[in-house]
């Protein structure tokens, strides 16, 4: 039986401290419910905007690395620092999980090598989720075999989180950072910085920081100018 390869590329590490605890799932429940369901074998997940694509196929590796199952995550949105060739033998791992793949869109070795890649891990009858940041009929992919490929499974857009669900995330956030986040700091964070969930929740670590070295409770004022300071 053909294993997996001994060494693989430090882009395949996994941070198993990834969970789906501190993920809102909003409007993408029938999404998730395929994601985490072994018999959808291939999923084609996409959104123009950050809304954590990144994020679920580690969390998706993470709980299979915690069922002593082989899964690997393929990041190419790095694809410069990586080699088609480490695709060989992929296909024997029980779940594998390509990120971005319209970066590739236009290299000819790396869409014959997913191409052929997609055939090899279908005929085993592994599971192959692919994310993009847009619908893979619009992505400008050379090799229209492999465009047709990627539409023979589920297709899901994620959705953007509503403005309670952005509310939640940010509450649960500040709760994991051990501080309590006021209404009226959330609303303004959402009003006036961003409605980036990614950029929110990078926001309130910062925050969280100079909350704690200034001693200093985060209020708006404190917002305020912190905000005014990092512009600076």
């Amino acid at each position: 039986m053909t294993e997996l390869p001994t060494q693989l590329p430090f882009n395949f590490s996994i941070n198993q401290q990834v969970s789906l605890d501190d993920y809102i799932v909003g409007d993408n429940g029938e999404m998730m419910s395929e994601l985490f369901n072994d018999h959808s074998l291939f999923l084609f997940i996409w959104s123009a905007n950050k809304l954590g694509k990144t994020h679920l196929l580690t969390a998706l590796n993470a709980q299979y690395l915690a069922q002593k199952k082989t899964a690997l995550l393929v990041p190419l949105k790095n694809h410069q620092f990586l080699h088609p060739s480490m695709l060989t033998n992929l296909e024997n791992a029980d779940i594998v999980c390509i990120d971005d793949i319209d970066a590739i869109a236009g290299n000819k070795e790396w869409e014959h090598s997913l191409f052929h890649f997609y055939n090899k891990i279908k005929a085993k009858g592994n599971r192959l989720i692919v994310s993009a940041c847009k619908n893979a009929v619009n992505i400008d992919f050379a090799l229209a075999d492999l465009r047709s490929r990627l539409q023979w499974g589920l297709t899901y857009e994620i959705k953007e989180l509503n403005d309670d669900d952005l509310l939640m995330a940010l509450k649960n956030k500040s709760l994991k950072n051990h501080f309590q986040l006021s209404h009226e700091v959330s609303s303004y964070l959402l009003n006036q910085f961003s409605r980036d969930l990614s950029k929110l929740l990078k926001l309130l670590d910062e925050l969280a920081y100079q909350s704690l070295s200034k001693q200093r409770k985060i209020t708006v004022p404190f917002v305020k100018e912190y905000l005014n300071g990092s512009e600076q």
